[in-house]
């Protein structure tokens, strides 16, 4: 089994599926695959996930992804 990312490891702790997160944060399915897979997404993807899992971006962005969004922020 690979190595878990943040976002992928609090859905499974809080027992919450992908498509519901979808649901509540507008993301489109492929693009919250990419983030949980660790790839580059947008700011506003990061920021809508954060909103609705009630988390700061830093808790659920890949490192690097944290750092090249605090570049930009």
């Amino acid at each position: 089994m690979g190595t878990r990312t943040n976002l992928d490891r609090l859905l499974f702790e809080r027992h919450i599926r992908q498509v519901d997160l979808c649901a509540t944060s507008g993301v489109a399915r492929q693009t919250l695959s990419n983030a949980i897979q660790g790839r580059a997404v947008s700011l506003e993807t990061w920021v809508r996930l954060a909103h609705a899992l009630n988390v700061s971006i830093a808790e659920i962005a890949p490192p690097e992804e944290a750092a090249r969004i605090a570049a930009v922020a």
